[in-house]
C-alpha cells in the first residue's frame, strides 16, 4: 500500500506539469457552474442540486478519457513502462497508484464544486440528503469511469486512441442517459430495462436522489475492481513478454 501511495503522489504531481490538467479542471468547473447556476436555476425558486448531479453523469463521460488517456499510453510511447515494471512494486500496486492519482485529481474538481452547493443553500432550505448521496455517488461513478479509462490506456501507446476507446465505451455504457424514451413506447421495455441496469450513470442518478442502495454501491465497486484487475492482467502480460 505504501508503494502505491508513492506512485500516486508521483503521478498526481505529474498532472500539474501539463497544461491539459489546468484546461480539464478549469473547463469542468466552468461548465458545471454555467449549466447549474444559470438564470433558469434562479427562476425555478427551488433550492436543489439535482440539476448539477444530472449533468455530472454526462459531463464526466467526456472529461474522464482526457484524464486517463496518458496514464499508461505515455509510459508505453516513451519506453518507460518496461522500467516502471522493474520497480520493487507489484503490478497491482502500480495500477492502484495510478488510479489513486487520477481519483485525487478528479476528486479535487468535485470538491471545488462545493461553493456552488453552499450558494444554493444560502438561497433556500436545501435538503442535504440528496447532496450527500450525489457526492458519494459521484465519487463511485468517477472511480468506475477511471478504471475503464486506465484499462484502455494500458492497451495502446497512442493517447488519442486511448481517449476515443474510453469515450466510446462510456457512451455505450450510458446509452440510457441519452436515449429519449417516447410516450408511444417505440423502444421495448426489456431494452430500456437492460440499458438502465448496466448504465453507469443510472446508478449514480439513483444515489443522487438521496437513496443509497447497496445494489448501486456494489455495482460500482465491482465494476471498478474488475477493470483494475483487467488492467493488471494486461501489464502482467507485458511484463512477462518483456
Amino acid at each position: 500500500m505504501n508503494k502505491a501511495l508513492v506512485i500516486a503522489r508521483r503521478e498526481f504531481a505529474a498532472y500539474w506539469l501539463s497544461p491539459i490538467a489546468y484546461v480539464v479542471l478549469g473547463l469542468f468547473l466552468f461548465l458545471n457552474s454555467y449549466f447549474f447556476l444559470n438564470p433558469m436555476f434562479f427562476q425555478m425558486g427551488i433550492a436543489t442540486t439535482q440539476n448539477m448531479f444530472n449533468f455530472w453523469g454526462q459531463l464526466f463521460i467526456f472529461f474522464i478519457p482526457a484524464v486517463t488517456m496518458r496514464l499508461w499510453a505515455e509510459e508505453r510511447k516513451q519506453g518507460t513502462l518496461e522500467l516502471l515494471l522493474t520497480y520493487p512494486a507489484k503490478v497491482p500496486e502500480l495500477v492502484f497508484g495510478k488510479f489513486l492519482a487520477a481519483l485525487a485529481f478528479i476528486g479535487l474538481g468535485v470538491i471545488l464544486t462545493l461553493p456552488a452547493v453552499f450558494t444554493v443553500a444560502h438561497f433556500g432550505d436545501l435538503d442535504w440528503g440528496p447532496v450527500v448521496g450525489g457526492y458519494l455517488g459521484g465519487i463511485l461513478m468517477v472511480s468506475a469511469y477511471l478504471s475503464l479509462g486506465l484499462f484502455f490506456s494500458s492497451l495502446t501507446e497512442n493517447q488519442i486512441v486511448a481517449f476515443l476507446l474510453t469515450l466510446f465505451a462510456l457512451l455505450i455504457l450510458n446509452l440510457s442517459l441519452f436515449i429519449q424514451i417516447s410516450e408511444s413506447g417505440n423502444i421495448p421495455y426489456w431494452i430500456t430495462w437492460m440499458l438502465s441496469l448496466v448504465g453507469l450513470g443510472n446508478h449514480f442518478l439513483s444515489l443522487a436522489k438521496g437513496v443509497v442502495s447497496s445494489q448501486d454501491v456494489l455495482y460500482y465497486l465491482a465494476f471498478t475492481a474488475f477493470f483494475l484487475w483487467m488492467n493488471a492482467l494486461v501489464l502482467e502480460a507485458k511484463k512477462w513478454r518483456g
